[in-house]
């Protein structure tokens, strides 16, 4: 059962602050883990569960919190490195005339050689059979969960075998570093590798420090970053195709902040017209009309009286909040919008902007802490 948050909007007669009270539940009744893993799983836990989420830890997302989000800065160059060759061997160049790329089925094998060149480093990050193993594992997880909300098809899922050959491409990494560990344990080994592999490797306790632990965090992370990313980046593409006047203000803010900083962070940071027109895309086009998923773990009743019984699902409506004209003047695409609100805003709040952080009436990422 699903209640909309138009019905919760009844409850606090407006969406936004309902998303606001939605994100502050953290008393144990409201769960996005569990909301994840039946919207994988079904009841029956077939599909995800048995490959990772059977250690019930998500010590993962703390990492990425902790770790991958404050090293950016410093992976910026690494991430920029593998950048180039990577469009450079997925979309052809020709000195004349026009050249036809498959956009999705493209972005998703440039994102995943990128976000590995983070996960587990180079070379394996440009292994054409490692990428296709991890952008194949996520939809194979999507298509038998559908499957198994049909009919229970335990025995025709290949998943295990992607785990077992997931295990062998990172065994000379896992075995490499396992044997140095002692050193890092002790406060040496200097030239460690900082990616997620280390970061999780480091992290891990118990059973979740075997190879096979560490296989099923790998696919973890990918799952979530390889067809996410593609698809907002599709969209990005589409709406610079439907809105070709916004080209060449993005090429002449590139130039301008890549000349006075060079491809770093710092001069990724000036590229407020990309950002904005990144955000906007993620407004108006998203992932989906709803969001903020959360499964209830127990009854709670809302300040009216209504009591919201456990098993049921709650989701913030996504489009309604963005669309709505209250909260963006003229809700219609608009790439710079972002931008002007940016240069207009007062030191110190203009970075609430950005396209990367949440709020109330900005959701494609969600809104509030993953609660348990």
């Amino acid at each position: 059962m699903s209640v909309e948050l138009a019905y919760l909007m009844k409850l606090t007669r407006n969406l936004s602050r309902a998303c606001s009270r939605l994100r502050r539940f953290k008393n144990g009744k409201l769960s996005l883990q569990a909301r994840n893993l039946l919207r994988i799983s079904g009841k029956h836990q077939m599909t995800f569960c048995p490959i990772m989420m059977q250690l019930m830890t998500f010590y993962h997302e703390d990492v990425i919190r902790s770790k991958l989000i404050r090293d950016i800065p410093t992976l910026f160059k690494d991430i920029y490195d593998e950048l180039v060759p990577a469009i450079d061997d997925s979309i052809p160049a020709v000195v004349e005339g026009w050249v036809k790329v498959p956009i999705v089925p493209t972005l998703q094998q440039v994102i995943c050689r990128i976000s590995n060149r983070i996960f587990v480093g180079a070379p394996l990050c440009r292994n054409r059979d490692y990428q296709a193993l991890n952008m194949k594992f996520a939809i194979n997880v999507m298509k038998f969960s559908m499957i198994i909300r049909i009919v229970v098809m335990r025995i025709i899922s290949n998943l295990p075998s992607q785990v077992q050959q997931n295990m062998e491409f990172l065994r000379p990494l896992f075995e490499e570093r396992i044997a140095k560990m002692g050193d890092l344990n002790q406060g040496g080994w200097d030239d460690r590798p900082n990616d997620m592999l280390m970061w999780l490797m480091s992290e891990a306790k118990g059973i979740e420090q075997s190879l096979e632990g560490v296989a099923r965090r790998m696919f973890a992370v990918n799952f979530a970053s390889i067809h996410t990313t593609s698809l907002t980046l599709t969209q990005v593409f589409y709406r610079l195709l439907a809105n070709p006047q916004y080209i060449e203000p993005l090429r002449r803010e590139v130039e301008a902040a890549v000349e006075e900083e060079g491809w770093t962070k710092a001069g990724l940071d000036k590229m407020y017209k990309i950002d904005s027109f990144l955000r906007e895309t993620q407004r108006v086009d998203g992932l989906g009309l709803t969001g903020m998923d959360r499964h209830v773990l127990r009854p709670f009743t809302f300040s009216n009286g209504v009591t919201v019984p456990a098993g049921t699902v709650v989701m913030a409506s996504i489009n309604g909040i963005h669309t709505d004209a209250d909260t963006y003047s003229n809700p219609e695409f608009d790439g710079f919008r972002f931008a002007r609100l940016r240069e207009s805003d007062e030191v110190g709040t203009a970075s609430k902007h950005q396209a990367g952080i949440a709020s109330s009436v900005y959701l494609p990422f969600g809104y509030g802490r993953y609660v348990w």
